[in-house]
């Protein structure tokens, strides 16, 4: 009989009563005292509840079990065939996941005939290429940011070789793409949808000409936005040349702005809050460095900023310390959060639906959460890939360099987008205490654009020198909640 053995010795070990195991609710879980149980199999028409007990020998016995008048979960854990196998698609046991076949070898006993480590994620399918790349007008370098309208349309934000902006939009789970240049730009580095349904786009330009973008007819026509006094273009700050981030709060869109003119030692004006309903703007308190980067809005309307104290592509080692700041009264007012250790150039911000926060860094990938708004913790470092490089091709391994993007799935797991050794998309099921590698998305190395439509279809934009839009859309009879969950 066929037998994997680190399950088999795991069981061993258990049946000793030498580990206790947790594990998400409704997946099967080996306990230190050998008793497996199942909590919801589906047989012969009916569905059960069962208990079975490891025993001495290795086989497992039926130890107890009940008929449910009410299935715990709308898809069974557990399948049992007429031939006598009991199918686990995850079981718990040893801090490690596998799916089991265990098999009836008469007076229902049961011994295992197979298993295989996987992982803890259920619904963890696979990225698919969608057609944007032969559709686009120019050759796409980069996709920097999608965003998805309640109604499913797709916008992707992306910039061709010879640095024109174009926003892009699909009716059709991407099978087909629309395109318009954006005037004088150079690149959109934000998209995001207002509560209202109004889209609002922040990009980089020369000096003097838009910098944001609005649409309200979902994408077909885009506008120049926060004009300024004297019939200027684009933000009355001479010296803002580039859009990083936007949030909405309270009906305003805040923005946030740099330009590598800016002394670094001083503190500049650089965050703003537009009305798009008047189309006025005001300028939020100044803020120490060359510029702000990422923005995050928490629930209770607290304000997070991070700053930069270098170039963008200056070596990391000496970019400067990573900080992050917050407002409480929309910006009128400043207070530096805790030291983030070893991070500079804080690229993702995000507000989770736990309240807290959680921060990317520019330097060795690292990941910040922060449950009081105050402090934060370095989490778990993403974790170390390998990749060919060279020709002939020669595997080498690579950390993570940047944090570019944070995308909180409808079921509560945790994307992140990643650079520039690879651009990789890694998901967290605790808030970044551990985190795994999901698929490939091409041989991209940059990873900007994270989103999720209301159908559960995940969206992702990424580039270098290949700009693309991927997705991975659930499964046949699998809801929004279930795609990516942690059990």
């Amino acid at each position: 009989m066929h037998r994997i053995q680190p399950l088999i010795l795991g069981l061993c070990l258990l049946s000793q009563g030498a580990i206790a195991q947790t594990a998400p609710l409704g997946v099967p879980v080996l306990t230190s005292a050998g008793r497996l149980s199942l909590p919801d199999v589906e047989a012969a028409g009916q569905r059960f509840q069962v208990d079975l007990q490891l025993q001495a020998d290795g086989m497992f016995t039926i130890a107890g079990g009940q008929i449910l008048a009410q299935p715990v979960s709308t898809s069974p854990s557990v399948y049992a065939s007429a031939t006598g196998h009991l199918t686990i698609p995850k079981v718990f046991a040893l801090e490690r996941y596998y799916a089991a076949t265990l098999t009836n070898i008469g007076n229902f006993v049961f011994s295992v005939t197979s298993a295989t480590e996987t992982t803890r994620v259920d619904n963890l399918v696979a990225w698919q290429q969608t057609p944007f790349r032969s559709s686009t007008p120019k050759e796409a370098r980069h996709v920097k940011r999608v965003a998805v309208q309640p109604s499913g349309r797709i916008h992707a934000a992306w910039y061709s070789q010879d640095f024109r902006a174009y926003m892009g939009y699909s009716d059709d789970q991407g099978a087909s793409w629309q395109h318009m240049e954006l005037d004088r730009t150079t690149q959109i580095n934000q998209v995001i949808m207002l509560q209202n349904g109004t889209l609002v786009a922040g990009g980089t330009t020369a000096l003097g000409a838009p910098l944001l973008w609005y649409s309200t007819d979902s994408g077909q026509t885009w506008r120049n936005g926060a004009r300024g006094g004297g019939g200027a273009e684009g933000l009355p700050n001479a010296r803002s040349v580039m859009i990083w981030d936007l949030a909405e709060r309270a009906g305003e869109v805040i923005i946030t702005t740099s330009s590598e003119t800016n002394a670094p030692s001083v503190s500049h004006q650089v965050v703003y809050a537009w009305n798009p309903a008047t189309d006025t703007l005001r300028a939020l308190a100044a803020l120490p460095g060359m510029g702000a980067l990422a923005v995050a809005v928490s629930a209770d309307g607290t304000l997070y900023v991070s700053t930069q104290d270098s170039a963008e592509h200056d070596d990391p080692a000496t970019a400067g310390e990573g900080r992050v700041y917050r407002s409480t009264d929309g910006g009128i007012s400043w207070t530096q959060t805790g030291t983030l250790a070893s991070a500079n150039r804080i690229y993702a911000l995000k507000a989770l639906s736990d309240g807290s926060i959680v921060a990317g860094s520019g330097l060795n990938g690292g990941v910040y959460r922060s449950t009081d708004g105050h402090q934060w913790t370095k989490m778990t470092s993403l974790p170390q890939g390998s990749k060919p490089f060279g020709n002939p091709p020669v595997m080498q391994s690579y950390d993570v360099t940047r944090v570019y993007q944070f995308l909180e799935l409808a079921s509560g797991a945790l994307l992140v987008g990643t650079g520039n050794d690879t651009g990789s998309i890694f998901l967290s099921c605790d808030r970044g205490v551990s985190w795994e590698s999901t698929e490939k998305t091409g041989n991209n190395i940059v990873v900007w654009g994270l989103a999720q439509g209301p159908d559960g279809t995940i969206w992702v934009g990424n580039g270098s020198l290949q700009g693309d839009v991927w997705k991975a859309s659930p499964p046949t009879g699998v809801a929004p909640q279930k795609l990516f969950s942690c059990g």
